[in-house]
């Protein structure tokens, strides 16, 4: 029977060769977390009934083992990297989703030149998934990194470019920071 008790995301492995996981970055197991946690309790239930089971305690038991390791999965990957995403650029205010959020989280920021020549504007904290970025550069990085209340250090840093292209300022994409 399928059991989560000792269910280890970043210990487990596949019964058969896959090589999706044989290659996994941090970046892909995020990005799996990421669309997991997007399956609430009922769409999980839901999922498992329509399996066909017939037994109302088999599918009771399937669908819970099944939330706990969702939780266990996005909570060990949302740890390790730095999950914020959905970032948007509207009138000088960059904003971002963060699926990991909690009461009490706490965002930081500084922005930096691209090239990285120059020193980083000192770190600012807020607890809001929305930063207010400069009217008068003509690009820029801001560097994210955010802490939980049950964290003691804050996370891998995100960098976000920007670059002004025809009087507008451009999200040129996003570097997530990580050890790989």
């Amino acid at each position: 029977m399928l059991s989560s008790e000792k269910f280890r995301p970043e210990k487990w492995q596949p019964s058969k060769q896959n090589t999706a996981f044989k290659y996994l970055t941090k970046r892909d197991a995020l990005w799996a977390a990421d669309i997991l946690s997007r399956y609430s309790d009922e769409d999980i239930a839901d999922l498992v009934t329509m399996a066909g089971y017939k037994d109302p305690k088999i599918q009771k038991r399937i669908a819970s083992e099944l939330i706990t390791r969702r939780d266990k999965i996005t909570g060990y990957w949302f740890k390790e990297l730095n999950p914020l995403h959905r970032f948007s650029f509207n009138r000088g205010i960059l904003s971002f989703t963060d699926p990991a959020f909690l009461d009490g989280t706490r965002y930081r920021y500084r922005l930096r030149r691209p090239q990285g020549s120059g020193d980083p504007t000192p770190w600012k904290e807020t607890l809001s998934p929305e930063i207010i970025t400069p009217k008068d550069k003509k690009s820029f990085v801001v560097q994210i990194q955010t802490i939980r209340p049950d964290q003691k250090w804050w996370s891998s840093s995100i960098d976000v470019y920007f670059m002004e292209k025809d009087s507008k300022t451009v999200l040129l994409g996003i570097n997530r920071r990580t050890d790989e």
